[in-house]
């Protein structure tokens, strides 16, 4: 590769790292009816022909900045989970490793906005769709790989998303009700509620 193509590539890199960075910043400050290419744009400090040439959709630019923010995200959870250095855990290390904090809550908050408005929009409905189920699936997967000895290998899956839709609903609520402390309490809770109901489904 040429140190030209290579300078091209890495300018090129640093102005989507811009945009998808002001995409989240407008979402998460004015919600998705007010978040316009053109204030994307003005956010990112970038042409808006430099934004079609690179997300021709305001839909895709949404998924590339939140599959950003997944990543870093997949990253917190996988050394929550390795933390004790185990290749197998138990169900209650897994369900923790999901918990949301204030570390994640630029993915949460943007995913719920665009899970709101997909709801009239067909167009990012089409994508935040394939989104979401990639992350329900990478969820399921990991929860068939991590956890040890589960009871039911397919229950476990299916608390893995139930535990999810909750965290989402937990989510909206810290948006209105600035009491993170209770909601942490709320969630061990669960976790705790899961895992005294798959020992009490394996002794019976």
């Amino acid at each position: 590769m040429s140190a030209i193509t290579r300078k091209s590539q890495e300018r090129a890199e640093v102005t989507k790292e811009k945009l998808q960075a002001a995409t989240l910043s407008v979402l998460l400050r004015e919600g998705w009816a007010g978040t316009s290419t053109i204030r994307i744009c003005q956010e990112a400090g970038v042409s808006s022909g430099a934004q079609t040439h690179h997300y021709p959709k305001k839909s895709q630019l949404l998924i590339a900045a939140l599959q950003r923010l997944r990543n870093k995200l997949k990253a917190q959870a996988q050394r929550r989970m390795n933390a004790g250095g185990e290749s197998q855990i138990s169900l209650l290390r897994y369900l923790q490793s999901l918990s949301f904090s204030k570390r994640d809550a630029s993915y949460y908050y943007a995913t719920l906005e665009s899970l709101v408005a997909a709801r009239t929009d067909e167009d990012l409905r089409q994508d935040i769709q394939r989104f979401d189920e990639e992350w329900l699936e990478y969820l399921r997967s990991m929860a068939n790989k991590r956890i040890g000895d589960p009871p039911d290998h397919f229950e476990v899956e299916d608390i893995a998303e139930l535990t999810l839709y909750m965290v989402r609903g937990m989510v909206v609520h810290r948006g209105v009700h600035q009491n993170p402390k209770h909601l942490e309490n709320m969630f061990q809770l669960w976790c705790k509620l899961v895992e005294h109901a798959c020992k009490q489904k394996e002794i019976t």
